[in-house]
């Protein structure tokens, strides 16, 4: 008797710290988190960041590869799965990404990030966040990337064109579920078709996933944008200048609002080594090429 008092008082113990919190398994419902894996890319081998979101009811999932962690690449990412598969979930767990959470105040209350609360205002989904320290919470996802890295990101796969790549995952993602669900033991094609049912009605226009900054170019004209160089014009030495950074691209501007350059986004250390020998490049800037 005195045993099993102890054992269960350590299993109200463990529950009550949250070790053992229920995966959330109601239709219509995701857990979202990055995980990182090797690519070959130009010759060299570099990690990139890879964006999850399960479906526990169904343990389903979709994928895509991404440059960075920031908030144009979580938001891009999200945005891509909820308009291929036609809907939004109606409520997300997150870790708290900082893309996504500035701040955890008191009583577990989060302080958005300014782009972060757009999005969720335009798309109109449930967010929940998980307790600091408490991965278990969003267990689903966690698993979901480790599959995803092991069972379709390794060995290391060939990138040259990253938006093609991601395009030939979809097919993968959708091919997977056509398997056993562990428990229910009915096809996860099906479950995955109640998770679609319960998504909430995508909005008309997709949400601009691009944000804007001020920054000031060095004395080789280069500024730096989420620690990374990017070549502007000799013109622009020790001036200020916009960017315009999306998930891909980084659009250099003058104070009208016309493009100066377009860069891609910097990748590997390759990319910034052959940048930062740039001091000066032939440009145009075209009063006709002006972002809106």
């Amino acid at each position: 008797m005195r045993n099993y008092v102890s054992k269960r008082k350590k299993e109200l113990i463990e529950y009550a710290e949250g070790s053992s919190l229920p995966l959330e398994s109601v239709p219509g419902t995701a857990q979202v988190d990055f995980g990182t894996a090797p690519f070959q890319y130009h010759g060299e081998v570099i990690d990139l960041p890879y964006l999850v979101m399960s479906f526990p009811f169904s343990n389903s999932f979709y994928f895509q590869v991404f440059p960075s962690e920031n908030t144009e690449c979580l938001l891009e990412g999200l945005q891509r799965m909820f308009h291929y598969m036609g809907g939004v979930p109606h409520r997300i767990r997150f870790d708290n990404l900082s893309p996504a959470v500035k701040k955890i105040r008191a009583k577990g209350e989060r302080e958005l990030t300014d782009t972060f609360e757009r999005f969720v205002l335009h798309y109109g989904f449930q967010y929940k966040f998980c307790n600091p320290g408490k991965g278990n919470e969003k267990g689903h996802v966690e698993t979901m990337v480790k599959y995803v890295r092991n069972n379709f990101l390794l060995p290391e796969c060939f990138i040259t064109d990253l938006d093609n790549f991601n395009q030939s995952q979809w097919k993968l993602a959708e091919e997977d579920r056509e398997r056993l669900h562990y428990d229910r033991k009915v096809l996860q094609s099906e479950l995955f078709s109640e998770d679609a049912q319960e998504c909430l009605i995508l909005p008309e226009k997709k949400f601009e996933c691009a944000r804007r900054e001020e920054v000031k170019a060095d004395k080789s004209g280069l500024v730096t944008v989420d620690k990374k160089l990017y070549s502007t014009s000799p013109r622009f030495v020790k001036q200020k200048v916009r960017v315009q950074i999306s998930y891909n691209e980084i659009v250099i501007l003058n104070d009208q609002n016309e493009v100066i350059v377009r860069h891609s986004f910097v990748w590997s250390k390759k990319e910034v080594d052959d940048l930062a020998a740039i001091s000066t490049f032939a440009f145009q800037t075209s009063k006709s090429d002006k972002v809106q």
